[in-house]
């Protein structure tokens, strides 16, 4: 595929054009198509064959090359309920890059990552449907809890931009770059710390206090707390914690000091809605500060949530 003279820092991964055919490593090809979105560490595009639409993420940066591997570990041709499953991974070599461009990338292989086409992410779904019926909301977050636990992963980046729906209605969790194990003796065994994984990673307006304090001891009650807020949206129509736009970055110190003056969660003076019986206490639950006051598992708070979950429809 040749690359079209344009400004690219040396380590910038170019564009992948429409229509540039890539394969897997199993030799499957695929035709790229639009793009479907960007992340943090990488861009996904649509991606089509005779078998269908697919999804490829391919990095940013070439930096970010051994971050897309390490991402991939998590679901590569594992059947994990409600989670984003990395079909095949592949390596694109970029041709046509013109000689005066000062590029890492020339003649190197770069990793890509095949997934299945999701329907939308809940953002889009969010923006266009604006609140969640409380059944099918609850629902949701407990698929997302659900996929969690099946991983055994602190996913560190929960938001509506991370989190896909399928046709029939199902909740996907995706975009596994931040994730770590939830057990420090994994993280041990693996040789991942939060310094090597960007201890202070993820989204302000979503993250747990703890989090937020670059605290390396996350658990599954740090994901918690980002699921109570996503669900908080659902049902609202309003973003649990907007922090200011002029505090967002790595400056954690404002925003936390932001927090402690606006609130690190919203209280139930917030929580408009008519809500079901007994769903709030679940809610302040998961919003609490403290961690040991917090759901600590999982399991817990599906438990809790799923007597105001309804089916799919």
């Amino acid at each position: 595929m040749a690359v079209k003279e344009r400004k690219l820092s040396p380590n910038q991964i170019p564009k992948i054009e429409r229509g540039t055919t890539i394969v897997d490593l199993d030799g499957t090809s695929y035709q790229i198509g639009d793009v479907l979105g960007e992340g943090g560490l990488g861009q996904v595009y649509l991606a089509t064959n005779s078998e269908g639409k697919f999804a490829i993420k391919i990095p940013h940066f070439f930096q970010h090359c051994p971050d897309l591997i390490i991402e991939s570990r998590w679901t590569l041709r594992a059947e994990i309920p409600h989670a984003v499953t990395v079909i095949a991974l592949g390596q694109h070599i970029f041709t046509g890059i013109p000689e005066q461009v000062v590029t890492v990338v020339r003649n190197r292989p770069i990793p890509f990552l095949v997934m299945p086409r999701m329907q939308m992410t809940l953002n889009k779904y969010l923006k266009k449907n604006m609140t969640v019926p409380v059944g099918q909301a609850v629902r949701w977050i407990i698929q997302l809890s659900t996929a969690c636990q099946a991983l055994g992963i602190v996913h560190r980046d929960l938001k509506p931009e991370n989190i896909f729906l399928d046709k029939q209605g199902n909740a996907f969790l995706g975009d596994f770059g931040l994730a770590i194990p939830a057990s420090a003796q994994e993280r041990e065994r693996a040789c991942v710390t939060l310094s090597s994984r960007a201890a202070g990673a993820g989204t302000p307006d979503y993250q747990a206090p703890e989090q937020m304090a670059n605290a390396t001891d996350l658990a599954p009650s740090t994901d918690i707390f980002a699921l109570g807020m996503i669900l908080f949206e659902m049902l609202t129509c309003r973003p649990a914690r907007a922090v200011p736009t002029d505090i967002l970055g790595n400056d954690h110190r404002k925003m936390i000091d932001w927090c402690s003056q606006h609130g690190f969660a919203p209280r139930k003076a917030n929580f408009t809605l008519k809500e079901p019986q007994g769903l709030w206490p679940v809610l302040e639950r998961c919003f609490e500060i403290g961690r040991g006051k917090r759901y600590a598992h999982h399991q817990d708070l599906i438990r809790d949530l799923t007597p105001f979950a309804t089916p799919p429809t």
